[in-house]
């Protein structure tokens, strides 16, 4: 269905693109975009009902922006993307309301996650993907920099809920990060395509994501 009405929307800009190969470009990245939305309406709609939607957008907003900046590997259908990212998103969101820790724990945990933001940033950042890779110096560049301001606001934010005594929302930047981080890495680009050999087993999917 989403694809139908991604696939309409395109046709619509008709007028303004020059080949039918636009067309179906602009179609993917609309449904793409579809997708998303339709992903962050689940887990805030599933966030009202488990009554953690404080830490699940606090979490939305460090994945997102590191997401966006640091690139990282995707399951290779749109579904399979958002039943795991769903996973991700209201387990660690569950995780952080539900889990007590301290105040040293959390800043010491927050210290390790930010020299392990800073090395992703240097050795991996944009974390691009084998059929779409990043080469371009300029965009390289300019993603490092971007993903280092993330980095560097994510810190001072998480350390100021920490010391105002906000837990469980310093957890879930915590969580954020290192779900993001994960997803950049090499070991991110391991289990997410272990996931999808399990899951080719059960059937293909039916639309082939840019992993």
């Amino acid at each position: 269905m989403i694809e139908k009405i991604a696939l309409n929307m395109a046709k619509g800009l008709g007028n303004t693109l020059d080949s039918e190969e636009s067309v179906e470009i602009y179609a993917y990245a609309l449904q793409g975009l579809l997708m998303l939305i339709l992903n962050l309406i689940l887990v805030v709609s599933a966030a009202f009902f488990l009554k953690i939607v404080p830490t699940t957008l606090v979490f939305l907003a460090v994945f997102i922006p590191f997401r966006a900046f640091g690139g990282g590997v995707h399951l290779s259908t749109f579904p399979r993307c958002i039943m795991i990212g769903s996973f991700l998103m209201l387990g660690s969101a569950y995780l952080a309301a539900e889990m007590s820790i301290e105040t040293y724990q959390l800043a010491l945990l927050c210290f390790f996650i930010l020299l392990l933001a800073l090395f992703s940033t240097i050795k991996w950042v944009p974390a691009s993907t084998k059929k779409n890779p990043i080469n371009d110096p300029e965009i390289i560049h300019r993603q490092k920099r971007n993903m280092l301001i993330a980095t560097v606001t994510w810190a001072v934010c998480a350390y100021s809920f920490i010391y105002s005594n906000n837990h469980s929302l310093a957890f879930a930047m915590v969580l954020g990060a290192i779900v993001s981080i994960m997803l950049i890495s090499p070991l991110g680009f391991y289990l997410m395509g272990a996931i999808d050999g399990i899951l080719n087993k059960f059937g293909k999917g039916v639309l082939t994501h840019d992993a």
